[in-house]
């Protein structure tokens, strides 16, 4: 939950004077709070405005009481069954349908064992894609949201939603009874957890390696004031490339290094990696076309002089940064960027390298 939806104001439906996200009712007209329409617009304090759905909303609005275990183990003793039911999507609208329904007492007191729960501090921004409906008889007793197997939410009676303590105890209780998939849907999550993990140390690994000697604790203010004018720890920046790299050429192939470094994405990167593509810009264009052009570049400096020949230019800029490259250095940098098999990068590099 962003803290500044608290403070957020949205239109009145009758008088539409800004009335706080959070109230129900119309400070002014005393109109009650739309409650009704799928989303309200509404306005940061701060600046900025978005919609919101009505879930979240009622978060904002309510007075509950935090989640207790004692609640939910009171719901489940007092059900004589519950149905669980899997959000399906048909063509644009999303439908519940029921996947499993357990009434033996055994079953029940395997239900509870795996609903442990802690409270939260907030609202996770998140529909369910699985309700639980608790029954004592025919008569409803409560319907509860969980979403993934980390989060149960119950918006009738709790303001915030609460932590699942064991992700795996619901996931197996489901799986036990026939119904696998919340099992898969964890282990798909972990595998993915742990690749991402993976690349993020490689990343962290290539970055430390290739980053010119002095430069590390300038990394942050470089990638944020990437357009500010003479940022004054730009320059800073640069002298210290010069005290270690004494020609202009030396500098800017170390800089083509450290952008080219661990031949990742060019899109969708760590921000730190527009440093070295901010200090690259601050060369004059012939003088980075001639370092790029000498024979004997490594794979990361072809990488990073491609990049930096074939990234995205603010319209403001592209004049000044139109650049006609060589056709002997087009013709390496796109046999670099095939090799690299990577659809997405082939594809932005093809407008500037490809020779027709």
């Amino acid at each position: 939950m962003d803290a500044s939806l608290i403070d957020a104001v949205t239109p009145c439906p009758r008088c539409r004077r800004e009335v706080a996200l959070k109230l129900t009712a119309c400070p002014h007209c005393a109109e009650a709070a739309d409650s009704s329409s799928p989303f309200l617009p509404f306005r940061y304090v701060s600046g900025g405005q978005g919609v919101i759905d009505q879930q979240t909303v009622a978060f904002l609005r309510s007075n509950a009481p935090q989640p207790a275990q004692s609640i939910l183990d009171e719901l489940v003793d007092r059900s004589t069954r519950v149905r669980i039911s899997e959000l399906v999507i048909h063509g644009n609208r999303g439908i519940f349908e029921p996947i499993l329904e357990i009434s033996a007492p055994e079953d029940r007191a395997a239900l509870r064992s795996a609903l442990r729960i802690e409270a939260s501090e907030g609202h996770l921004m998140s529909f369910e894609d699985r309700r639980l409906e608790f029954f004592a008889g025919e008569h409803s007793l409560a319907t509860l949201g969980l979403i993934g197997a980390y989060v149960l939410r119950w918006s009738n009676c709790w303001k915030t939603d609460a932590h699942l303590l064991d992700s795996d105890a619901i996931a197996e209780f489901f799986a036990d009874r026939g119904c696998p998939e919340l099992r898969e849907e964890l282990r798909r999550d972990r595998e993915l957890d742990d690749g991402q993990a993976r690349e993020a140390e490689q990343w962290q690994t290539s970055w430390n390696a290739s980053m010119p000697s002095g430069l590390a604790d300038l990394v942050q203010s470089l990638s944020e004031e990437t357009e500010v004018p003479d940022a004054p720890l730009r320059r800073r920046a640069l002298q210290i490339l010069a005290d270690c790299y004494p020609t202009t050429e030396a500098r800017i192939l170390a800089l083509l290094a450290w952008f080219g470094h661990g031949l990742g994405r060019w899109s969708g990167f760590p921000s730190e990696e527009c440093a070295p593509e901010s200090l690259l810009e601050t060369f004059d264009d012939a003088d980075v076309l001639a370092a790029a052009s000498h024979g004997g570049l490594s794979a990361q400096q072809l990488e990073g002089a491609a990049r930096f020949f074939c990234r995205w230019i603010p319209p403001a800029k592209r004049r000044r940064h139109r650049l006609e490259i060589p056709r002997d250095l087009r013709q390496r940098l796109w046999a670099h960027v095939q090799r690299s098999g990577e659809v997405d990068k082939v594809a932005r590099a093809r407008p500037f390298l490809e020779i027709i």
